[in-house]
């Protein structure tokens, strides 16, 4: 779906001297010298004629030496770490994840979409930790409690009460 439009971004990047990536709908110029606005509108005209709109909210041009906001990443001078955002993010899913599980399990097989729910939100906090992993290795204190935080959670079982009389 996206190859036209990377084709077409990759010629305009040759053409302006440009460094282009993207990852999955996130996009990155980088150059050594300074992006001007008739060089973003020639971008986002391109983006536009191939259909697809434009996040202006998330749209930021960055001096040299200032850290860059990209896909949950501070990109340095130096270094690549990840944003507290989204390590938040990756908590928040798990949380979210813990409570759709147990009432997933409370139903049992009676709701499928909940345990399809169930299954995806798994995956995709598998793959934001996978990410995550990437950039600061996995012996990283923070990964490692947010791995053992959603391994946790998988493991979820239903409680069981003991009754007494």
């Amino acid at each position: 779906v996206m190859l036209p439009l990377d084709k077409a971004l990759e010629e305009l990047a040759i053409k302006e001297h440009l460094k282009y990536t993207r990852y999955v709908d996130d996009m990155s110029f980088s150059t050594n010298t300074e992006i001007t606005q008739e060089l973003l509108s020639k971008i986002i005209s391109v983006i536009i004629q191939y259909g697809f709109p434009v996040n202006e909210s998330k749209t930021h041009l960055y001096n040299p030496g200032e850290p860059r906001y990209i896909t949950g990443l501070i990109l340095e001078e130096d270094r690549i770490r990840v944003s507290a955002d989204l390590i938040e993010n990756i908590r928040d899913c798990i949380e979210e994840y813990k409570k759709v599980k147990w009432l997933a399990s409370h139903l049992g097989n009676e709701d499928k979409l909940l345990q399809y729910k169930a299954q995806h939100m798994k995956q995709s906090i598998q793959g934001q930790l996978a990410f995550m992993a990437m950039v600061t290795g996995t012996q990283d204190e923070v990964y490692l409690k947010l791995q053992e935080k959603a391994e946790k959670a998988s493991h979820f079982k239903k409680p069981v009460f003991d009754f007494y009389i």
